[in-house]
């Protein structure tokens, strides 16, 4: 009797075993249904009433369903598999829920939806994407349901805390979304199966696994940065949990009872998350998990594919290729790495940086670089693209709709793989200079000091300090240690903020000065008669807003794309109806509904100066002193002292050379202005002005030179010193292009420093003489504003 008790325990047991077996996958089905999963290459599997469904996945996703009347449905995705087929029952009726996965760590979900009736398979629903996501069919509510991570910026994608759910309502006739909530990413989570725990696993230090991620990156000829910043974003530098496994790994077909980290879409595996392994290899799928090295090797491999795939296109009907090259191709530049990084997660509509500057996942990674690397890679110029969806053969496909792009300098390349005996400068001014890697300080350190690298690097043992420490020795012959991200292989760091035109200069501007910031405004000035965004700048500062031209009569393509991708609440014009048209206020209108439209202006360029400072003083605190300059669109001292009053918040008003305006009067007798700072000579701004102001009750101070750049350099030398950490370049005989240089020098409190563009003034170089420490340098504008040769003499000077 007892060994009959225990062969049926047995047969119970296993018949237990075997049924968990039956439902193990990458989803969850609460349904009555047949699942069929697909692996690479080609397979054929037998559906129900005599239809066989052909699946080929290799560069693409390609499905083929017949049946005794011949072909019934036919679909082909490119960069995508197909990953499974359910057959359901839904009240009676039946469906095939055919699942597809893009390529990349994303492998983000779609999904069609096909009623099947005796002769006929009619798609129904096609999905959105749904990036590292679950399916659940449910049968008895007679929907279909994706879960799906949240994503946040400081959370890995292997690690969500809250899932998004979304439930689809299925009828033969339609499907209709039922709604969208949160959950904790643990709830709710079903075990498919009972497995017995098996010995939790210990990661490598953090050192240890930044010297794996290093040297893998080095052998790859991937920069180290790009990769450290990957494997943060994915897992957070972790093979293994550490503490609890979460309880939604515990429904994926692929777990071992390991606390290995599988992603929440029970597809990507360890460090890297990786994903693309044949889901029928049982040895692959166990090394990824089990062998770190392997992982990060595995992952190396995939970027590099990516990074190839900016030389190849999904196929012949489609015109670009499945990435842009960015600059020369070099891969030694990080700045060249956009689309590779991008193409890792997938080539996802969400990864769109105009539609989603904050999360699209490149965009991410470059953020995990500067804080944790303390690299700042120059911000991609997103204004320039123009992505969308194109249709070839193969269906819909997301595309930049370009096969190169070109980006300002400068280019960045790692400095993680300095070797001994190499040169290397610094990029910081006051380094510390430490005694040992983390030690204690020993001195510091000039911006541009050359240093000499003396060994090998030393890893942090931080999962949120990428950088790696080298050993150096100065010029004097004295040696320490500092952080790897305040060196550059360049002595001085220089920044081309410029665009095809003036409109497009100005989006550069933008797009580098608040690249992965969200301002609540945008302020925009007419480019060809810039009068009134000079004092607008002061507006722009005071929002930390950026300033854009705009032609006369309409918007450029490029300003679209940047205020598209700034999505700011409010739209400041400023400038009456002569100066930027209705047509522009309606097309604004037009592409930014959900944005307010405001213009400041008044009946001319005086007294819009005025409106501009009434809407500077609703902003910031009431003034007790203005600045004050020409109002000529050929002078540039409001442009000089741009910056520092935006800074500031001391409102620019204009004036004529012989009188002031009655506007401007009126301004500082009903404001109780108590000092005016004239900004040029007398012959700018005459004696009879002084007068003027002193007669309501202000003091009057005057800040000149006997030239506009004379003028340029006493501004800066009042308000700046001698020792800025940071110079802007610009034409000083044609300021337009620099116009909008001066909010981000506000930003910075950095000034504007004027220069003729084929020759450095005497004033210019008796000023930039004086300053003893090297500069970051910014150029406003192309080499059309300041030729080659000037910048070369400005960079001798400073060095």
């Amino acid at each position: 009797m007892e060994k009959n008790r225990s062969t049926l325990a047995i047969v119970l047991f296993a018949g237990l075993i075997l049924a968990c077996l039956a439902v193990i996958r990458p989803l969850d089905v609460q349904a009555e249904e047949s699942f069929y999963a697909f692996a690479a290459g080609t397979d054929s599997v037998q559906l129900s009433d005599g239809k066989v469904a052909k699946v080929t996945n290799k560069e693409n996703g390609s499905l083929q369903i017949t049946g005794d009347a011949g072909e019934l449905y036919t679909s082909t995705i490119p960069d995508t598999d197909v990953a499974s087929i359910i057959e359901t029952t839904i009240k009676s009726e039946s469906y095939l829920i055919v699942e597809y996965r893009t390529h990349g760590t994303a492998q983000a979900l779609q999904f069609d939806i096909l009623h099947v009736t005796a002769e006929n398979l009619d798609r129904i629903y096609q999905s959105d994407l749904f990036e590292g996501a679950r399916l659940t069919v449910n049968e008895e509510k007679a929907t279909v349901e994706v879960s799906y991570p949240k994503i946040e910026q400081n959370v890995p994608l292997a690690a969500p805390t809250e899932v998004y759910i979304e439930a689809f309502a299925v009828t033969p006739q339609q499907v209709q979304q039922e709604g969208k909530h949160t959950e904790a990413a643990d709830q709710g989570v079903k075990r498919s199966m009972f497995r017995a725990s098996s010995a939790n696993h210990a990661n490598p230090s953090y050192a240890e696994i930044s010297k794996k991620l290093t040297d893998a990156a080095n052998a790859y000829n991937v920069p180290p940065e790009i990769v450290k910043s990957i494997a943060f974003r994915e897992s957070g530098w972790k093979q293994y949990w550490t503490g609890s496994t979460p309880s939604y790994q515990q429904s994926c077909s692929i777990a071992d009872g390991s606390n290995v980290v599988i992603g929440y879409d029970c597809i990507g595996i360890g460090i890297m998350q990786v994903s693309d392994y044949n889901r029928g290899d049982k040895e692959e799928i166990e090394r990824l998990m089990h062998d770190i090295d392997y992982n990060i090797e595995r992952g190396m491999k995939i970027l590099k594919d990516k990074w190839n795939e900016a030389n190849a296109k999904a196929e012949s009907s489609l015109p670009y290729n499945l990435i842009p090259v960015v600059n020369d191709g070099n891969p030694d530049k990080l700045e060249n790495w956009y689309f590779a990084i991008l193409a890792y997660n997938g080539r996802l509509e969400r990864n769109d940086p105009i539609a989603n500057p904050q999360t699209a996942y490149q965009e991410l990674v470059y953020k995990e670089m500067e804080n944790q690397s303390l690299v700042s890679a120059t911000p991609f110029p997103t204004h320039l693209l123009t992505p969308g969806r194109i249709t070839g053969k193969l269906g819909t496909y997301f595309s930049f709709q370009t096969d190169h792009v070109t980006t300002p300098g400068p280019l960045h390349e790692s400095t993680q793989n300095f070797q001994k005996g190499s040169t290397a400068y610094v990029t910081a001014n006051s380094l510390t200079f430490r005694s040992s890697p983390n030690g204690s300080s020993i001195g510091s350190l000039l911006r541009g000091e050359k240093l000499t690298i003396t060994g090998n690097y030393k890893a942090n043992d931080s999962n949120v300090n990428h950088y790696v420490w080298y050993p150096v020795q100065t010029s004097s012959g004295k040696n320490g240690y500092v952080a790897s991200g305040y060196l550059s292989k360049a002595p001085v760091v220089v920044h081309n903020l410029e665009g095809a035109r003036r409109n497009a200069t100005s989006a550069s501007i933008s797009n580098y000065g608040w690249h992965l910031e969200s301002p609540k405004a945008v302020v925009l000035g007419r480019s060809d008669l810039p009068i009134d965004a000079f004092t607008g700048s002061v507006l722009a500062a005071q929002l930390d807003s950026p300033l854009l031209l705009t032609d006369q009569d309409r918007l450029e393509q490029v300003t679209i794309t940047e205020i598209d991708r700034l999505n700011p609440s409010t739209i400041y014009i400023v400038g009456a109806e002569p100066a930027i048209s209705k047509n522009v206020e309606s097309e604004l209108r037009k592409y930014f509904p959900g944005s307010g439209i405001k213009r400041v202006a008044g009946s001319h360029r005086y007294a819009t100066a005025v409106e501009v400072a009434e809407e500077v003083t609703e902003v910031a605190s009431k003034p007790s002193e203005i600045f004050l300059a020409v109002g000529d669109e050929n002078s540039p001292d409001a442009l000089t002292i741009g910056p520092h009053a935006g800074k500031e918040g001391i409102p620019i008003l204009l004036t004529r050379t012989g009188t002031l305006h009655d506007d401007v009067k009126s301004y500082i007798r009903n404001n109780a202005i108590r000092k005016v700072t004239i900004i040029g000579s007398e012959t700018v701004v005459s004696k009879n002005v002084v007068n003027q102001i002193k007669q309501l009750g202000a003091s009057v101070e005057r800040v000149y030179g006997p030239d506009r750049y004379a003028t340029n350099t006493a501004v800066i030398t009042k308000y700046y010193g001698s020792n800025p950490d940071q110079v802007f370049f610009a034409n000083g005989q044609t300021t337009v292009d620099s116009l909008s240089g001066a909010p981000l020098g506000a930003k910075y409190d950095a000034p504007i420093v004027l220069t003729r563009p084929n020759a450095v003034t005497k004033p210019t170089r008796a000023f930039l003489s004086q300053i003893g420490k090297q500069p970051e340098i910014f150029y406003l504008g192309s080499e059309a504003a300041i030729a080659d040769q000037t910048r070369n003499e400005l960079q001798r000077i400073l060095q």
